[in-house]
């Protein structure tokens, strides 16, 4: 008997565990992974305060924070944005931006700059959104940290 209320309550514990995390507060702005909660459910996100940590990138037309960057194909040594790109409005802080990494030699003849971040701002979805109204998210920046990361270059 002891041992069947025992795993009762334990079962009882986890269960209200799952519970307390398939609910949301859609103001919460403590840092989550965005780019795999926008995958399951951007609406939710639309006009909220988010926190999230992602690849700034900017350069020739494009300011986004992305999922990830990857190695570009054609131009050995140097970056592109990856995965969900999500338009910039806003800069960052110049304690932030100057940190970021310089990509000066690019196939558009003009510099990149790139870093990890952690930004806070309004996430907007929907779109069309930057250059060419070719994004379907756009965040407006209320503030930005450095995040310490090396690229690898793999």
């Amino acid at each position: 008997m002891y041992k069947c209320l025992v795993l009762l309550l334990v079962l009882i514990l986890v269960f209200s565990m799952l519970l307390s995390g398939c609910t949301s507060n859609e103001t919460d702005t403590t840092a989550l992974s965005l780019f795999d909660a926008i995958k399951v459910n951007p609406e939710m996100y639309n006009g909220q305060t988010v926190t999230f940590t992602g690849y700034w990138f900017d350069g020739f037309e494009i300011v986004v924070v992305a999922e990830y960057l990857e190695p570009q194909q054609y131009w050995p040594g140097n970056y592109q944005p990856g995965g969900i790109l999500i338009w910039v409005q806003g800069g960052l802080p110049d304690e932030v931006s100057s940190k970021l990494y310089l990509q000066a030699d690019n196939p558009t003849g003009y510099p990149a700059h790139y870093g990890k971040v952690e930004v806070t701002g309004i996430l907007e979805y929907g779109g069309p959104f930057g250059h060419m109204n070719a994004y379907q998210y756009q965040l407006q920046i209320q503030s930005a940290r450095w995040i310490d990361w090396t690229p690898t270059n793999d």
